[in-house]
């Protein structure tokens, strides 16, 4: 098999992973908290879901025969074939967060025999993802032209917007999720969550005339940095900054301001301007 069939199956692999998580997603929460809710066609989804996940047994066992990977191959087989074959707990769900959604479990069990590899690797496939999200944040001024947002009084009206737009991508990030960040004194929540790439994002809107006010708005964002631990759940975490005006300050100064307070390493500046 050459190396572009070979990248072909590994998009196949991604792609039907995703697809069957979002349907699944939107089926669990549509049970589960809409009242309206019901199926043109008794079943459909399920079956649809079963159908799915078989596609995606066999775009497994051909990457692993693609790469020569004759022990993964049978191993992955044997577990998984009588399964397959039989429809057996394909729709068997798990939670492996008590603050989680459920989830189906044969997906994660398919993936501790991909999660091994890098073409697989959580860290990578959320890396790449990451450059979708850093994209939408650094185009919410554009976002919030198209979806005729003017008048912007409060940070809520920015975030809420593009939060929408992120939901449509990685549909978890809809429900209102809380993440673990307690302190002492102070639950820290931020403002959006997106719980598939273990990301927090927190907005800051810069409308300030006052030049000396920047630095105190990069500074409640170096508290927020310093607070949010404690959930395992998450660990990349983006300020998006969006300015007013670009007559206060320029992106150039916001990004030597926010240099200067040696944010953790696991902190991104997003920036983007009206």
């Amino acid at each position: 098999m050459t190396k572009i069939e070979t990248e072909f199956i590994i998009e196949k692999i991604k792609k039907t992973t995703s697809s069957i998580q979002h349907e699944f997603y939107q089926h669990w929460m549509n049970q589960n908290y809409s009242k309206d809710y019901y199926e043109e066609y008794p079943g459909y989804t399920d079956d649809w879901l079963k159908f799915r996940i078989k596609d995606l047994y066999y775009l497994i066992l051909s990457y692993f025969e693609a790469k020569n990977l004759n022990n993964s191959y049978e191993t992955f087989q044997r577990e998984f074939e009588d399964k397959i074959k039989n429809e057996l707990d394909l729709l068997d769900e798990a939670l492996y967060h008590p603050e989680s959604e459920t989830e189906l479990k044969i997906i994660n069990d398919f993936y501790i025999h991909l999660n091994p590899y890098n073409d697989f690797s959580t860290k990578k496939r959320i890396e790449d993802e990451l450059l979708k999200v850093h994209s939408i944040l650094s185009n919410t001024n554009h976002i919030l032209k198209k979806m005729k947002v003017s008048d912007i009084q409060r940070e809520e009206q920015v975030y809420n917007t593009v939060k929408w737009i992120i939901g449509l991508y990685f549909p978890k990030v809809r429900k209102k999720n809380q993440a673990s960040f307690i302190q002492k004194f102070k639950y820290y929540k931020p403002d959006i969550l997106i719980p598939e790439l273990k990301t927090a994002i927190e907005y800051k809107y810069i409308k300030s005339e006052k030049e000396n006010d920047i630095e105190k708005y990069i500074d409640e964002i170096k508290t927020d940095s310093i607070n949010y631990i404690g959930d395992e759940r998450y660990d990349n975490f983006i300020a998006a900054v969006y300015l007013k005006s670009n007559e206060l300050t320029t992106p150039q100064e916001i990004e030597a301001c926010w240099e200067s307070k040696d944010f953790p390493k696991n902190w991104k500046l997003i920036i983007s301007s009206n």
